[in-house]
């Protein structure tokens, strides 16, 4: 296809429509009034016509009528206007043009078969009469051009019109094509019969057509997700004259340049998108749709050209047959992807497909099934995987499955959401789907929604290519795994809800199952998933992670359903799910679903191979909490003004750790970046304050773990009882009552459960091995107090001065013997600094980089950075603030700085001031910056990596003037570098790592190789990789993690030995003839190994700190204090 000669010439419109002495066909609805038959009738022998009235049904088709057709209806009504409906060729339904609205259109040989249709369409019987009248005066023997509208009702959401009526067009005209109020700007026009909007919307085609589809153009390296509303869109408004004559074929030549360019046919060039028995994931399934589109417009106007639409054809059917037979599952889990985008487009292909086989084998059906179960009772879809609140609902296979099998639950749970939600559009233009049905409310209960045999079976059928979704095979049968259960007491809006997931893997979505998406009552969500691209990480999911000797193979992908029931005399029910060969365990996952009396969920472990195991589970809640006792507390304000309360009781073993961690989100959940005046509607920030009812943008983990050797059989547990009461209810407690018994007390009968386990909370007999500890070591002093802020950054100059500089903006200058040479002032908050030997240099504010003189303080230059715009908004920063600051150092070979900015580039400056060169780092904002001469030219590189936001983890080694000499994956999707060192001595290595999978990479540097970076070996550790040292003498690299575990490896990659800590590890620092490993919790411990890497003691230290900002300073660490900065050291 890339050398194809396709060339097209604009087929010929007619806009009149001859009706003297032609038979012409007309399709009434199923129920006309017999004197509107009478006056069309009377109409067309005046218009000297021959009239057959057609009783037109589902299984006719319009292609077999080759005269001009005049029919009146809507979706629910007229199944001419049915067919046209699911071609995309109009979308009149009861919801458009609206109540007492009409519009009459000519369609201008729709179908390809050299006629015109007539059409009338209506919402209600009010419209069609006022429409009536203006057809049957217009009627003609040589009838003009309808183009006629009066809409009271929009299929898209009111607020989302005015958007598009307002907006203007984008700063570039490469971003038109993904630009979503210019993309509907001609629908809007289309919907209203909008003069201007349509004259808009021809400049932005010509601009979209100037601009062109340049082959390896980054900024439109996405047209493959647009092409399929844009080509959709040129048919429709092409068939009712919106399009302008002149620029007709330019469009048509643009559609044939994008199927030969590198966003075209070649994009579907993978395995996962064609071989048989997989999921589909949208990068492959709507360049496909687009492909469909073009190949039936081909083929309804160019029939002459057979050879590329049945190319075409073969492609889109490779892609969407893995649908024809009843399956419904897309690759993407997470539940924005999954629903708002990939359901979609299977919804669309299911309407264009002739056959419709999406929706006669049942896959929509299953699809809507689901589509209830992950709605919870108050309109919103919970969040998990790389979920974004504004598509929050799954709204088009609701609406569209409503319509199809005319199903009254689905238009229920279709309608509990408003339509800034249910009706909220994305790459596809909005439909209605409205044929009147009345909704009905589906039944309470336990729901266990099947797994997809198309997703159980991919291993099977697919080795090569599942495994890129899910890492694991499914050790049971399909009947026993499952995809969601959701549990809840009713429909109304204060009823309890919980849904657990049953998948852990796929598209946008994250080795996590089992995890608890959602748990709300009384019209608040109080426990979440809600992750996100930007905080990832499985191990801080509502989740139990187990990792045993050290290792974290990959987590099974699918959950079991043991046992599900549901008492409906009691409104209670009950499901134990597990996941079986989870590094050497089973999780099993009890639930207790209590509705008004809470849920009880018991997560126990139990070892089906004999190890040193770190189990932890995690358990999340939106906005701040309170924590006391084992129970944490959150605080809502109900809609009537009264307090509503949710406690969550943890009951945990007895050696386990209990610790609240605050996860900011508000990298993911910002204003609107683009659009200045952001509608509520439109606004993420407000979507978080409506979702959650709180106004703290962040997420709450209740995290417990525990280290414990284990033999085979012996469990280890962790209950949790949440419990959601107004805030004048008494407060409830539950507690353990023997072996199996849980009580909880508080209600007026108390609440007695039996689990199917015995709780393992006491610690076993077997203890797990530790080194030698002593008594506890080290010394402080502290050395600058009276800060008068939050602490930002520790720098030592080359001159021995030490700078202090605050989150304020506060820069304090002292000397070797800590007196104040100078405090100087830049405008906050600062992000990052750094110094050469000479200068200060700071990131700081929206946009601000500034030098300060070394000498006094003052001011030596000042910049304002501008963000460069890019195709991939979602992975920058709210600014292009200078993030991640770097300073030359003395034998760098070039002197300045290099910044990682938060619109995802580098950008490198002389000392003075003056810009050398920017590099764009795709696609994440660059947080750690490292030099070394890698190549053995003298000169530094730069080793950069996307440790503050990121799309995958990457070690680029960008050269000093700015080009890329290699770029080394280090972890696939949204994983972001979480740690990085680097070592000259004896040779020149490399340690990455990651927040997640496959986090610790070891890289050996050869200099005169042109790609210089060479992977040594990869390891799976639990938790992310936070702390890293390379001991090049002893050839070991050392290892700290989130879950506390400390390893040292042999440069071959052999484990020498590990120890477990309380707490998270911030840092690894060499400490004499030991080491100092800082924890997240301010505790910090003194290891020393001997030559074999073995672990000879372990010593508490004695000071507490925030190790994260300790600067060496000789053979001391300068550390923040809550006394202030001090100076710790080993005891003389």
């Amino acid at each position: 296809m890339k050398n194809s000669a396709l060339s097209l010439t604009p087929r010929t419109l007619n806009p009149k429509t001859r009706l003297e002495g032609q038979r012409v066909t007309v399709i009434p609805p199923r129920e006309t009034a017999p004197e509107v038959m009478r006056a069309i009738l009377a109409k067309l022998e005046e218009c000297e016509a021959t009239a057959e009235v057609v009783s037109f049904g589902e299984e006719d088709a319009l292609k077999t009528i080759s005269s001009p057709i005049i029919l009146w209806g809507n979706l629910a009504n007229n199944d001419a206007v049915r067919e046209l409906y699911f071609k995309f060729l109009l979308v009149t339904d009861c919801r458009y043009p609206g109540p007492s609205g009409y519009e009459l259109r000519t369609l201008m040989n729709p179908l390809g078969t050299g006629s015109n249709i007539i059409h009338l369409g209506y919402s209600d019987e009010a419209g069609r009469a006022i429409g009536w009248e203006k057809l049957i005066v217009q009627l003609a023997p040589v009838t003009p051009r309808f183009y006629e509208v009066v809409a009271t009702d929009l299929p898209i959401a009111r607020y989302e019109a005015e958007a598009v009526r307002a907006a203007g067009f984008p700063p570039s005209d490469w971003m038109l094509p993904a630009d979503h109020n210019c993309g509907f700007k001609a629908y809007l026009g289309y919907l209203e019969g909008d003069a201007d909007l349509t004259a808009t919307s021809q400049e932005i085609w010509r601009r979209m057509l100037n601009y062109g589809i340049p082959n390896g153009d980054h900024n439109i390296k996405d047209l493959n997700l647009r092409m399929s509303l844009i080509i959709s869109a040129f048919r429709l408004y092409e068939t009712v004259g919106l399009i302008d004559e002149d620029i007709r074929g330019r469009i048509l030549e643009y559609f044939i340049i994008w199927v030969n360019s590198d966003q075209g046919v070649s994009h579907l060039d993978f395995e996962g998108n064609l071989i048989p028995g997989i999921q589909r994931q949208n990068h492959g399934t709507i360049p496909a749709l687009a492909l469909s589109y073009f190949a039936s417009y081909l083929r309804d106007f160019y029939p002459e050209i057979e050879k590329e639409p049945a190319e075409w054809e073969a492609i889109s059917d490779k892609v969407f047959s893995v649908y024809w037979n009843g399956s419904w599952k897309p690759a993407s889990e997470g539940l924005c992807h999954g629903w708002y985008l990939e359901q979609a487009i299977l919804v669309e292909y299911g309407f264009l497909d002739t056959k419709h086989r999406f929706f006669a084998n049942g896959g929509a059906a299953k699809a809507a099934d689901c589509a209830m179960a992950v709605v919870n009772n108050f309109g919103w879809m919970p969040a998990s995987g790389d979920a974004h609140l504004l598509r929050s609902f799954p709204g088009v296979s609701l609406r569209s499955a409503s319509a199809w099998y005319r199903n009254e639950e689905y238009r229920f749970v279709d309608l509990m959401a408003p339509d800034d939600r249910r009706l909220r559009s994305h790459v596809f233009l909005t439909r209605a789907f409205d044929i009147g049905v009345k909704g009905k409310m589906p039944p309470a209960g336990v729901t266990v929604v099947p797994l997809d045999p198309l997703v159980h079976g991919a291993h099977a059928t697919a080795p090569d290519a599942a495994p890129w979704m899910f890492k694991v095979p499914p050790s049971a049968p399909a009947e026993e795994c499952f995809d969601k259960v959701a549990i809840r007491e009713g429909w109304n809006r204060d009823d309890a809800y919980l849904l657990i997931d049953g998948i852990g893997g796929g598209s946008h979505a994250y080795d996590d199952a089992l995890d608890l998406i959602e748990y709300s009552r009384l019209g608040n969500t109080f426990l979440v998933s809600d992750s996100g691209a930007q905080s990832p990480e499985p191990d801080s999911h509502s989740l139990v992670t187990v990792a045993r000797d050290g290792v974290c193979e990959p987590t099974p992908c699918f959950g079991e359903c043991d046992e599900s029931t549901w008492d409906e005399a009691k409104q209670e029910g009950y499901a134990r799910l597990s996941l079986r060969h989870n590094n050497g365990s089973t999780w099993t996952r009890e639930l207790f679903f209590l509705s008004d009396k809470g849920v009880v969920i018991h997560d126990h472990i139990v070892a089906e191979e004999e190890g040193e195991f770190t189990i932890q589970c995690n358990l999340r809640i939106p906005g701040k909490v309170e924590h006391d006792s084992g129970i944490t507390t959150a605080r809502r304000t109900g809609e009537d003004g009264e307090e509503i309360v949710f406690n969550l009781q943890s009951i945990v073993p007895e050696e386990a750790s209990l610790q609240i961690v605050e996860q900011d989100k508000k990298g993911q959940v910002r204003d609107a970046r683009v659009q200045k005046a952001t509608v509520p509607e439109d606004d993420v920030v407000e979507a978080w304050y409506r979702r959650y009812n709180t106004k703290d943008i962040q997420i709450s983990i209740v995290r417990s773990r525990v280290h414990r050797r284990l033999k085979v059989g012996e469990g280890v547990s962790f209950v949790h009882y949440a419990h959601a009461r107004l805030g004048s209810d008494a407060a409830t407690s539950a507690r353990v009552d023997g072996d199996r018994g849980l009580a909880i007390d508080g209600f007026q009968n108390p609440v007695a459960l039996t689990s199917h386990f015995a709780f393992g909370l006491a610690a076993p007999a077997t203890a797990q091995a530790s080194p030698v500890s002593a008594p506890p070591v080290g010394q402080s002093q502290v050395v600058l107090s009276d800060l008068g802020g939050t602490v930002k950054k520790i720098v030592r100059s080359v001159s021995g001065d030490v700078l202090v500089i605050l989150e304020s903006g506060k820069v304090i200058c002292c000397d070797e013997s800590w007196q104040r040479r100078w405090e100087s002032q830049v405008a906050g908050p600062v992000h990052d600094a750094d110094a050469d030997a000479e200068r200060l240099y700071l990131g700081h504010a929206a946009t601000g980089l500034t030098a300060l003189s070394l000498t006094d303080g003052s001011e030596l230059w000042h910049e304002e950075l501008e963000r460069i715009v890019s195709s991939c908004a979602w992975w920058e920063w709210f600014s292009c603030a200078a993030l991640c600051v770097v300073a030359a150092g003395l034998q760098s070979g070039f002197t300045g700085v290099v910044v990682g900015c938060g619109d995802m580039h580098v950008r490198a400056y002389e000392p003075d001031g003056a810009l050398r060169w920017k590099f764009r780092y795709v696609n994440g904002i660059p947080g750690v910056i490292d030099l070394m001469d890698v190549n053995g030219d003298g000169v530094d590189e730069l080793l950069v990596s996307g440790e503050v936001m990121s799309n995958r983890a990457w070690c680029r080694v960008v050269k000093a003037d700015g080009s890329l000499m290699q770029e080394l994956e280090v972890e696939w999707w949204t994983s972001r570098m979480t740690a990085q060192a680097l070592s000259e001595d004896q040779g020149q290595w490399a340690a990455f790592g990651a927040n997640w999978g496959r986090n610790l990479n070891f890289v050996e540097m050869k200099p005169t190789e042109d790609k210089p970076l060479h992977r040594h070996w990869i390891k799976y550790l639990p938790g992310s990789t936070t702390a890293l040292l390379i001991d090049a003498p002893g050839k070991h690299i050392l290892v700290g993690n989130s879950v506390g575990l400390f390893y040292c490896y042999e440069f071959s990659g052999e484990q020498l030995s590990r120890h477990a800590f309380d707490a998270g590890i911030s840092l690894i620092a060499r400490m004499r003839d030991g080491f100092l490993i800082g924890l997240e919790n301010g505790q910090a411990h003194w290891l020393q190994l001997d030559s074999s890497g073995a672990i000879q003691s372990s010593q508490p230290w004695n000071t507490e700190g925030e190790w994260n900002y300790a600067v060496a300073s000789g053979d001391a660490l300068i550390v923040l204090t809550d006394q202030g900065l001090a100076i710790t050291t080993l005891s003389n």
